[in-house]
């Protein structure tokens, strides 16, 4: 499989049995839909986080998308102090997630915040390194969900040196971490769909996806 590339719809498709895992009986089916790469993305990203105390601050930049919407909550249940950034439609939802602090974006920037994280994580795809480093402590941890061959020469140069990693995720889908995913969403996680299109309409799913400010995630149903 290509990393740097993505998947396809289709209304079958043939997998083995031990890549499977049954569907939590807590959530719709279409919630089941939205949790595979989002949960699992979120799940990889915690796995890149040395360790989370009660006071480890977290800042994640995109807390009401796909992932954010996961990592915001995994990140609370693991008792991290989390300051959750999005838009002003978001933030009913980042209050719902229980974070502890929250950022409209519009209203706020980010970057003249008087303060530093120990890890700030970037779904948006708008942040670079070099710009985060004002927000990260000196011993501290950057997350990226944009993988290119450069940010990887990039970030593997940089964690030989410094002691404010940058970490990229590539997300590498395990039968074991599906079933994890699933022990999670077990225990009352909320799953937003923004809005569902049938697949005959998966042109229009995309664009709207395209266009961003997404809470939570789109869907493809079935007729």
């Amino acid at each position: 499989m290509d990393i740097f590339k993505g998947g396809a719809m289709a209304e079958y498709v043939l997998v083995k049995e031990k890549n499977l895992a049954i569907k939590p009986q807590s959530i719709s089916f279409e919630q089941a839909a939205a949790l595979p790469v989002a949960g699992l993305s979120a799940l990889q990203i915690l796995s890149k986080i040395p360790s989370i105390k009660t006071d480890t601050e977290i800042l994640i930049n995109g807390a009401t998308g796909g992932i954010g919407m996961f990592l915001t909550q995994f990140a609370k249940q693991q008792g991290a102090i989390v300051t959750a950034v999005t838009n002003t439609k978001g933030m009913a939802l980042v209050e719902k997630w229980q974070s502890d602090f929250s950022i409209d974006y519009r209203k706020q920037d980010v970057f003249k915040l008087d303060k530093q994280f120990d890890v700030v994580v970037d779904l948006s795809g708008k942040m670079s390194f070099n710009a985060v480093k004002v927000l990260l402590k000196k011993r501290a941890t950057f997350i990226s969900t944009l993988p290119s061959p450069r940010s990887m020469v990039a970030s593997f140069i940089n964690n030989l040196f410094s002691a404010r990693k940058y970490q990229i995720l590539i997300l590498k889908p395990s039968a074991a971490n599906l079933k994890a995913l699933v022990a999670v969403a077990e225990k009352n996680i909320d799953v937003v769909i923004d809005k569902s299109f049938p697949i005959s309409s998966i042109k229009e799913a995309y664009q709207y996806a395209m266009k961003g400010n997404i809470l939570g995630k789109v869907i493809i149903t079935f007729e």
